[in-house]
Parts: structure tokens; C-alpha cells; sequence
């Protein structure tokens, strides 16, 4: 979905001020959505094998992973990096990366950019 940006303004420093809580507002609002299409492709069900200690069946190589446990969702918080208008989507459970690009043993199943491509943010509405 994309954001839209409209700004009056009368002097620069109030230009200023509004080009910065607008940039803010888009980059929190970019990052939040991003965050919950990741949420929401780790909620989608699994297409691989089905292990019966495991609650779900597993994703298929190449498909974003299912949530087992919910700890990989738990995981995904939206941060302001600073106070220029910079936001961001992070995952700080340990496993993501692997998930994410693979190992010599596993497939990847990405989700972090899948889900940034389905978050376009342009700026326009």
C-alpha cells in the first residue's frame, strides 16, 4: 500500500520541520508493514514434509517457513533507527538468517524480502 506525502508549510524552518515528521511517519508506517507481511507469511501454511513432533507442516525449500513455535514472529519488532525519518522491520531470533538465505544442509525459505518486495512504499498515493 502505498503512502501519500502533503505539506504546507509558511518559512523554512517550519518546511523543514514538516518534510521531517512526514519522512518519520512514512518510514514508520513502511517498516510496520513491512513487519506484518512477514508475520503474515510466516502464519501461512507449510507445503513440505510433516514431522510429527512438530505442531505444522513444514515449509517446502524455496517457501517462506512455517511458524512451529511462534518464536521467528515473536521476533520481529519495529524500530526508529533515528530521528531523520529512518524505520525498520528487524528480526533478532537467531535462526532468521539461516531461514532467510540457507545453509550447506537446508534450502532457503526467505522471508524477509519476499515481503519487502509485497510492501512497495513510494511515497505517492
Amino acid at each position: 500500500m502505498p503512502y501519500k506525502a502533503t505539506i504546507v508549510f509558511n518559512g523554512l524552518a517550519d518546511a523543514a520541520k514538516a518534510v521531517q515528521e512526514k519522512a518519520q511517519a512514512i518510514c514508520d508506517a513502511a517498516a510496520a508493514a513491512h513487519a506484518s507481511e512477514m508475520r503474515r507469511l510466516l502464519a501461512s501454511g507449510g507445503a513440505g514434509v510433516r514431522y510429527d513432533d512438530l505442531p505444522n507442516e513444514s515449509s517446502a525449500p524455496g517457501a517462506a517457513p512455517v511458524s512451529q513455535t511462534g518464536e521467528l514472529a515473536d521476533s520481529i519488532q519495529v524500530v526508529a533507527l533515528d530521528e531523520v525519518g529512518i524505520g525498520a522491520a528487524t528480526v533478532v531470533s537467531g535462526p532468521a538468517v539461516y531461514l532467510e538465505f540457507g545453509t550447506s544442509k537446508m534450502a532457503p525459505r526467505p522471508f524477509v524480502e519476499p515481503a519487502l518486495q509485497a510492501v512497495k512504499v513510494t511515497g505517492d498515493e
